[in-house]
């Protein structure tokens, strides 16, 4: 819209001209009136003249008299629900307004692919209502809410004010959690049978017969030598399992893509946190990774509280990941650059430490994930935003 655009249509939607067409009308009447000095001229003079009184007190009808509270009805948004609100409108003291509408929504509406919702209109004679609207289908991130607009009119449609009142809020929508359909096997690095990694040695807790898989260190040789048969100490196992799980995305992702991503590693948290691991999820280069453990439901309140913030500039890159050496903890990544496989493949070969990607694409015949498959990594692709069945690139080296 043009400078002169957007100044005729401020003109044409301005009150001051629909009060001033009315107080011209007004005009116009008394003078046929006086230039006739019929009844039926009179008459119409007079029918209008209150309706013009109503106008004016409509006009300089103060607006701070009015104060909004808006509350939302939901607990927890996820990214596709419904936002329902309930804005309450008070006033000291009460006055008539024939017809009464509400706009509202969030400030980045337009940026969000939402629009503003308006409400029919209702009549508000007392000092309070509360008025009822949802905003559908809202997207994930902070949506922050800083006025409401009440519209009054009179009931003839020939005055309209826009009254723009103050009431700051903010909501945070999560992303959107799916079901995963992905067992321990088919991930290939994480095991649930315990291993003599698990072995914590620093938890002494006895004597036992010795088993082919005990290493030599764990032999006790006085009890051996008492008993004339190889006896191994045994040591508590760690039994907490620890998951890494980074996200990685592209400079020129698609926004659907982008969403599918974070909306895959927040279900993949929980499926994890579910099984009863420790997580550190890692997403942003300007705030630390998460380290999330114990209750599922605590766990993903901050999971969801840093996924939900995520910008597509603040999100980690290929060349921003550091991969550590950690036998104890299987590694993730959800990425939608395939440029990460390679740099997986790499590390995972030369420290013997198998890992996991979930490649996000919207196109998985052009990435050619075959090229990517290996031995040391188990590489899925997620093409859509059902999670139930996702593609396994096979190793095709066997």
């Amino acid at each position: 819209m043009t400078p002169l655009h957007m100044f005729f249509h401020r003109l044409t939607h301005s009150a001051w001209l629909h009060y001033g067409t009315v107080l011209f009308v007004l005009g116009l009447m008394f003078a046929f009136a006086l230039a006739q000095g019929s009844f039926i001229s009179w008459f119409l003079f007079y029918v209008f003249l209150p309706i013009a009184l109503y106008i004016t007190l409509l006009m300089f009808y103060p607006r701070q008299l009015i104060h909004p509270v808006r509350t939302f009805q939901n607990q927890q948004l996820h990214a596709g629900d419904t936002l329902k609100i309930n804005l309450i409108l008070s006033r000291t003291h009460a006055f008539p307004f024939i017809l009464l509408s509400v706009t509202d929504g969030p400030d980045d509406s337009e940026e969000s692919g939402s629009a503003k919702v308006h409400t029919g209109a209702s009549f508000w004679s007392g000092k309070s209502v509360t008025v009822h609207y949802a905003i559908p289908e809202i997207r994930r991130g902070e949506h922050r809410f800083s006025t409401v607009q009440v519209n009054i009119e009179d009931p003839l449609g020939f005055f309209k004010r826009k009254l723009i009142l103050p009431c700051p809020q903010s909501v945070l929508v999560f992303p959107k959690i799916s079901q995963i359909r992905l067992n321990d096997r088919r991930m290939g690095n994480v095991d649930p049978r315990f291993t003599s990694q698990d072995i914590d040695l620093s938890q002494f807790s006895g004597i036992r017969a010795y088993q082919p898989n005990d290493r030599i260190s764990w032999l006790d040789w006085k009890s051996t030598a008492r008993s004339g048969r190889l006896v191994s100490k045994q040591f508590d196992r760690d039994l907490e399992r620890h998951a890494s799980i980074v996200l990685v995305v592209k400079d020129h992702d698609s926004g659907p893509v982008f969403e599918r991503s974070i909306s895959f590693t927040a279900s993949f948290v929980k499926m994890l946190l579910s099984a009863g691991y420790t997580v550190r999820l890692a997403c942003s280069n300007r705030q630390a990774p998460a380290y999330l453990r114990g209750d599922v439901k605590k766990g993903m309140q901050e999971a969801g509280r840093l996924l939900a913030g995520l910008t597509r500039q603040d999100a980690l890159r290929t060349e921003d990941v550091q991969l550590a050496v950690n036998s104890k903890v299987a590694g993730f990544a959800v990425s939608t650059d395939p440029a990460l496989a390679a740099a997986l493949i790499e590390f995972a070969r030369a420290k013997k430490q198998r890992q996991t990607l979930f490649l996000v694409t919207d196109r998985p015949g052009d990435a050619d994930i075959g090229r990517f498959a290996s031995p040391y990594l188990s590489l899925f692709v997620v093409a859509h935003d059902h999670f139930d069945s996702l593609i396994q690139a096979r190793d095709k080296n066997g």
